[in-house]
């Protein structure tokens, strides 16, 4: 699916999405801190059996940027700045 979204945005715009560094910053601190922060403050409303805990909190945390950039898309947004930042949300 990843493979399809890239092949829908033309290679040129995606360095554009690279320039906007208040951007990356945002998707970055949103990512990495507060969904994170987000997750330890429902911790506590999760189930008390350790493996269930263990599944939401990986499937929660887990990017699964594929389908984002796919709705972004199809939404007719700029889907191409957020495909720039799929490298930085995958390896992180």
């Amino acid at each position: 699916m990843l493979f399809v979204t890239f092949m829908q945005v033309p290679l040129v715009t995606l360095l554009d999405g690279l320039r906007n560094l208040r951007f990356i910053g945002a998707l970055l601190a949103a990512n990495f801190i507060g969904i994170p922060l987000l997750l330890l403050l429902t911790r506590p409303l999760l189930p008390d059996v350790p493996l269930v805990q263990f599944g939401i909190l990986l499937v929660l945390l887990a990017p699964c940027i594929d389908y984002i950039v796919t709705f972004c898309h199809l939404g007719r947004d700029d889907a191409a700045r957020l495909l720039a930042c799929t490298p930085l949300l995958l390896a992180m």
